[in-house]
């Protein structure tokens, strides 16, 4: 693989996200007669609930977008040898919640259920950052709107979890850590390992992803090394952050009935032109 190569890869992500931003703006998200959205509209008990999860999985999946579009720009000239590890780590991180939480699969109380638990969360952490603030400005607002997620799950008939100082730790359902996420609704573990092992500086992945060594030291223990990014892994985050993003896009658009053969059309396009670089690397 060459620059023009490289280049060309990047046209095929670039032109992923631009076109499924022109097919959600054409086809819409809004839930359409017999989709799975408006059945679980139709029967669940408290449809503002149901609603908030689907306006909580598309914040997802237009995070997923912004990241990797930030992605994108990394591998352009300059190209960068680190930076495009830790933006296809939050691309798989986004991904990973909006899948969970529009998963086709699922029933509607599930999907309330997650909803609920990552709202909960999103409390908790808010929480956290208000206190590691000098003024601790708003920690009236988080409690209160915190006891008005609580009472929603218990009106709901959810669970509410509490640790052994009865203190209330989440709702619903419990709330999966991201590397949990990833690993069973994305089955991309080792990938969030190592991506994330880049964006800690451990030194191992570093070395083996965003550096190579160009000499030899006169001392047999030191070791110099220059930032470098080989195709194989300008193609490995490709092929990566390209499938996840279509994996999210296809569940939130099937959930609503919005998904047209111009998605897959689109999908299968960014897919070959990835195997076809995968093959060209095989032949070297």
């Amino acid at each position: 693989m060459d620059k023009r190569d490289t280049k060309n890869l990047i046209s095929a992500i670039d032109l992923l996200i631009d076109k499924s931003g022109e097919l959600v703006n054409k086809h819409g998200v809004d839930s359409k007669p017999g989709s799975i959205s408006s059945k679980e509209l139709s029967s669940f008990q408290r449809p503002l609930s149901l609603k908030t999860a689907y306006s909580q999985g598309h914040t997802f999946v237009e995070v997923a977008g912004d990241q990797l579009m930030a992605f994108s720009r990394t591998l352009k000239e300059p190209i960068q040898t680190i930076a495009p590890f830790t933006c296809g780590r939050s691309v798989l991180e986004s991904c990973s919640l909006a899948v969970w939480l529009l998963n086709n699969e699922i029933d509607s109380n599930e999907r309330v259920k997650r909803s609920l638990a990552f709202r909960f969360e999103g409390m908790t952490q808010q929480k956290k950052l208000a206190v590691s603030s000098r003024t601790k400005n708003g920690l009236d607002d988080i409690e209160i709107q915190t006891d008005k997620i609580i009472q929603t799950a218990k009106d709901l008939g959810y669970q509410v979890f509490c640790n052994r100082k009865n203190k209330i730790t989440g709702v619903a359902t419990r709330m999966p850590s991201i590397t949990e996420l990833i690993k069973n609704i994305l089955n991309k573990e080792f990938d969030y390992r190592l991506l994330s092992a880049v964006a800690h500086a451990h030194h191992f992945a570093l070395a083996q992803t965003s550096f190579a060594k160009y000499s030899d030291s006169e001392d047999e223990e030191i070791f110099l090394y220059e930032k470098s990014l080989t195709p194989v892994f300008i193609l490995y985050l490709c092929q990566l952050t390209s499938e996840v993003f279509t994996n999210a896009v296809r569940n939130l658009t099937k959930l609503h009935g919005t998904f047209d053969p111009e998605y897959e059309f689109l999908f299968k396009e960014t897919k070959d032109i990835m195997d076809i670089f995968y093959n060209k690397l095989n032949q070297i």
